[in-house]
């Protein structure tokens, strides 16, 4: 039996590059090896495009795109990038940054809601350590956690345990950052570099759940991402010995966010991570990945 994984990489090349799709896709191809060679690079691209993970401000800017990575968010993405560069700009050090941003409370900014926003900005940004976090800064614990997970072999990777961080910034009253559910928690630990961590969005729920041959009910953020976790590991196990994906290994083995992202890069068409996307063919992208799925004998209680 071939690996989920697999029939999903090859039909991510196939929509790119059989011409009888070339309507569900911007980015249809002609050269395999180019096509092969782009889609193993989104793959791997752990860390927000544009953006870089290393500091702290880094991290917190990722943070902050994220939060208004939704529907109807506080405010655009375009607004929040500007702020954050012009903040950049006017302050050479990074703890300066850090102080200037959370110092900001949305008044004269545009937006739906920015006093939300920037009510989440200075939570975590605030230097007052907090008991329900071990006693630590917000930005002290992402560093403790990013720290860790990076750490963490693929087989060693534990659904529960990495939920337990998401639910630090998604659920629990005395830490939950407001505006952010375990999606958004789940995707921004993913996009400061995190591959242990993965969205359980509108591509990859469908997906993960007929694998899992789950049904939807309310707690389908968390199957989903638990069942991104399991299969993971499954799939890392199942791919250790195909040398097609031998580049895969090289990395640290396949982690949720692999998986994650190959699903999303079908789903949305965004191939390049850089927002150019055929979003009307998303129901028949997500149709073919069933019908793959199924026609290779996946959906069977295989990965239940």
């Amino acid at each position: 039996m071939p690996s989920a994984f697999r029939v999903l990489f090859d039909l991510a090349l196939r929509v790119r590059l059989d011409p009888a799709l070339r309507a569900l896709t911007r980015h249809p191809a002609t050269d395999g090896a180019t096509v092969e060679a782009d889609l193993r690079r989104s793959i791997l691209r752990d860390v927000m495009p544009g953006e870089a993970a290393l500091t702290r401000w880094q991290k917190l800017r990722i943070f902050c795109l994220n939060l208004v990575n939704r529907s109807q968010p506080p405010l655009s993405a375009q607004d929040v990038l500007a702020l954050l560069d012009g903040i950049e700009a006017a302050h050479a050090d990074d703890d300066g940054r850090i102080r200037a941003l959370g110092s900001m409370n949305g008044d004269g900014q545009p937006g739906r809601r920015p006093q939300d926003f920037f009510a989440a900005v200075r939570r975590v940004t605030s230097p007052q350590p907090l008991p329900a976090l071990g006693h630590l800064t917000y930005l002290d614990w992402i560093e403790q956690r990013w720290v860790y997970w990076i750490a963490q072999p693929a087989h060693a990777l534990e659904a529960d345990a990495l939920l337990a961080d998401l639910d630090v910034l998604s659920l629990h009253p005395a830490t939950k950052i407001k505006g952010m559910g375990l999606p958004l928690a789940a995707n921004f630990m993913a996009d400061i570099g995190v591959p242990a961590f993965a969205k359980p969005d509108l591509h990859v729920m469908p997906i993960i759940g007929l694998l899992q041959l789950s049904i939807e009910r309310n707690d389908e953020e968390r199957d989903a991402f638990r069942g991104l976790v399991r299969i993971a590991r499954a799939e890392n196990e199942a791919l250790r010995h195909d040398r097609g994906f031998a580049w895969l290994q090289e990395a640290g083995g396949l982690r949720p966010r692999h998986l994650d992202r190959l699903i999303y890069l079908v789903g949305s068409d965004n191939f390049h991570l850089d927002g150019r996307r055929n979003k009307r063919q998303a129901p028949p992208r997500r149709a073919l990945m069933r019908s793959a799925l199924i026609d290779a004998g996946l959906v069977g209680g295989h990965y239940a």
